[in-house]
């Protein structure tokens, strides 16, 4: 459906809100001459992802120019070869029909991934929070301690509407493939799933003084959710199993931070003229230092499961010991013992349910035989 020909409005139907308010509050506190505690709750929206609820101008098409041996010239439509002097040739541009729906054909449709957008598409948001306490200490120190937290709702994430439900079926767990025959994606944009982050923010700071500054900064945080950076779904049988630790978390990060003015030249301690002046005057030292956990990671298997849309991971067995062999290019040593798990995935590790009310995210329980 192109926008804006036949009966088809600009907006192509696009539900429109009109309540999307980002709020912001904040409050500050002095409980003492030396004490203060801030606050803070804000709401953001997140934008719509991408360009494809309606692509530009007014089709997105392209127009290709192949060549008709491995390291022939690329050919025009008309056969000629293309070159530097001859340039691109004019683009073949879409043939829009009166009505403004083009229609792919029943080969084009069952063979081709298309990307839907629900007309009542809402966009997700963000609400974050904060509460902190600051306290003046002696010598010019500054301790801060705070509690930061935010949590996304409807966060869209890419869902496949033709992906199998079903374990080891192949394409025939597909909905579209036993509907219509077509065994091609169908990405859904947006399904809105939950994300959550909530950490503990310590900061020790020495404010300017003889020279000397210093910013010591710790966080324990813990990040939770579906999917990072508008992803897509890691399991369709078992969704909730994509509810883990994101992308990004780190667990721990410490940052040191300092500045170190040398006590030499024109306003300091030593050397404030002369040729000691010009040479040692102006100098400092500063640096920084970040030390973090490392973010998290999923093992992989190489068995198929035979279940379009979802990814398997192996079974656990026993403990995972960390050997650190770095194998390099040729080795054959790794990281972490792979003995603990067992990457073979055999039918008798799974009993097959079939969808009900109760649980409809799960087609595929794990229980013994």
């Amino acid at each position: 459906m192109v926008a804006g020909y036949g009966n088809n409005p600009m907006n192509l139907g696009r539900k429109t809100y009109y309540t999307g308010f980002a709020s912001r509050v904040g409050m500050a506190y002095r409980l003492d001459t030396k004490t203060v505690l801030r606050g803070g709750f804000g709401l953001s929206w997140i934008p719509f992802p991408d360009n494809q609820y309606a692509y530009n101008f007014p089709v997105k098409q392209t127009n290709a120019y192949p060549n008709t041996n491995t390291f022939g010239q690329s050919q025009a439509p008309s056969g000629s070869f293309l070159s530097m002097g001859t340039g691109f040739p004019a683009p073949t541009t879409a043939v829009i029909p009166d009505n403004g729906i083009i229609n792919a054909g029943s080969t084009g449709l069952l063979s081709s991934v298309f990307n839907t957008i629900p007309m009542d598409y809402r966009e997700g948001y963000i609400v974050t929070w904060n509460i902190a306490m600051q306290r003046q200490l002696p010598k010019h120190f500054a301790l801060e301690a705070a509690y930061v937290a935010n949590h996304t709702v409807r966060a869209p994430v890419s869902y496949n509407l033709n992906a199998s439900y079903l374990f080891n079926s192949g394409s025939n767990g597909k909905p579209l493939f036993l509907k219509f025959n077509k065994n091609t994606d169908v990405n859904y944009g947006y399904a809105g799933v939950s994300n959550n982050y909530n950490s503990l923010q310590v900061k020790l700071d020495r404010r300017f003084s003889g020279g000397f500054l210093m910013t010591t900064a710790y966080t324990l945080g813990h990040a939770l959710g579906m999917s990072s950076e508008d992803g897509g779904l890691w399991n369709y049988i078992q969704q909730r199993r994509g509810y883990a630790r994101l992308d990004f978390d780190r667990r721990h990060t410490f940052v040191q931070s300092y500045v170190y003015e040398f006590p030499f030249g024109k306003g300091k301690k030593f050397l404030t003229s002369g040729i000691g002046r010009w040479v040692a005057g102006g100098w400092q030292l500063n640096g920084v230092l970040s030390l973090m956990t490392g973010r998290p990671f999923t093992m992989g298997t190489n068995v198929s499961a035979n279940t379009p849309g979802s990814s398997i991971t192996p079974d656990r067995k026993g403990e995972i010991n960390i050997t650190k062999v770095v194998a390099g290019t040729v080795g054959t040593g790794t990281w972490f013992d792979t003995t603990g798990c067992v990457p073979v995935v055999t039918a008798s590790c799974f009993v097959q349910q079939p969808l009900d009310a109760d649980w409809p995210d799960a087609a595929l329980r794990l229980g013994p035989q």
